[in-house]
């Protein structure tokens, strides 16, 4: 095995299971053995009467559930989150609700998890013969709201000043558990679950391996040139609900510590004139509020490709999931990875273009 295979480990044959993969396992038959009347006997434990309606919500990662309840104080529903077992540690989720609260109490448009005897994070108890295991949960308000794909410049200018808000609360403080946006927590392990993927072509694996070596040193050489502070981590266009034109950030499931661009590259869309009027009004938000390092615009395809394995190698992980196998089919294609080995080889020429600029191109 060539130093290379070893470092990514992209070996077809004989890959040694690791532990996170029979985490995986365990995690899709915990959430399979979720069951309604579970669900409502622990929330009867915390002092929550349920009238017995409880409905799955679209969900891929966690699964969560809006609850009907009587005559609480948090009105007539609301909605429980079971974050899949072995992902984040209760410390990590401590950090994560933490956070939120601290968002919270400051009036950023958030929905902090609901607290019960001084705790947020919660266990429920999956025991089956001779099958013993806990899940943690949380439990939030139900607040309506509607998505908005093609955002105005007004709308742009609210995310962008709510974000500035936002990140100067998360520079307050830092995680000193939740990962750091970089390639070793997010490249390389994506890397690592495409090459390990059932449904990846047995000659692939050596060319995703050989793109990465080349590619893992441009991405961190970006990243290293920027501060990082606590980020929501997953900004886009479908983590804001619209109230009444008033925007509520949800989903801090994948927040972490990186350089504050992570969380505005995503929510601008359009090409051309249109791109750069929306990252002009966003940015016109931002600074009417924070200071934003506008050179940082320079790592955006960086952080780009490091989503795009992230994601990927994500989906190869869960493949276990029937739920991810019924959303991704096009994961099983031969020609779909081929396009996205294509995509990564085109990267790794434009970042080392870039790399050789002494100016970077004014689109970023």
């Amino acid at each position: 095995m060539t130093k290379k295979d070893q470092y990514y480990n992209i070996k077809r044959e004989g890959v040694a299971k690791t532990a996170g993969s029979r985490v995986l396992g365990n995690s899709t038959r915990l959430f399979y053995l979720l069951t309604p009347e579970s669900i409502m006997l622990h929330l009867d434990k915390l002092g929550i009467n349920s009238t017995g309606r409880c409905l799955p919500l679209n969900a891929l990662e966690n699964r969560v559930y809006e609850i009907e309840v009587e005559g609480g104080q948090w009105g007539n529903f609301i909605v429980a989150k079971f974050y899949r077992p072995g992902r984040w540690t209760k410390d990590q989720l401590i950090e994560e609700h933490s956070f939120m609260r601290e968002l919270e109490q400051e009036e950023i448009p958030v929905i902090a998890p609901l607290e019960i005897d001084g705790t947020s994070i919660f266990e429920l108890n999956i025991h089956e013969q001779d099958y013993n295991e806990n899940i943690y949960f949380s439990l939030y308000l139900k607040k309506g709201g509607r998505l908005d794909d093609d955002l105005s410049c007004e709308r742009l200018r609210q995310l962008g000043y709510q974000l500035a808000r936002l990140h100067q609360i998360g520079s307050k403080k830092t995680f000193t558990s939740r990962p750091v946006l970089n390639v070793q927590n997010y490249f390389e392990p994506g890397i690592e679950n495409i090459c390990e993927f059932e449904h990846l072509p047995a000659h692939l694996p050596s060319a995703f391996g050989s793109e990465a070596m080349k590619i893992a040193p441009l991405i961190s050489q970006a990243l290293e040139k920027y501060p990082v502070t606590r980020l929501h981590g997953d900004f886009h266009h479908g983590n804001v609900l619209w109230r009444d034109s008033q925007a509520l950030i949800v989903d801090f499931d994948d927040c972490s510590r990186g350089p504050v661009v992570q969380d505005m590259w995503m929510m601008i869309k359009g090409l051309g004139d249109d791109y750069q009027s929306n990252r002009e009004a966003f940015l016109e938000g931002y600074e009417s509020y924070g200071i934003f390092d506008r050179k940082s615009l320079e790592i955006i395809p960086h952080l780009s490709i490091l989503r795009q394995i992230h994601y990927h190698g994500w989906v190869a992980k869960r493949w276990q999931d029937p739920i991810f196998r019924d959303t991704f089919p096009q994961y099983k294609e031969e020609s779909f990875w081929q396009t996205i080995l294509h995509d990564l080889i085109r990267a790794c020429m434009e970042l080392e273009q870039l790399g050789n600029q002494s100016k970077y191109p004014e689109y970023f």
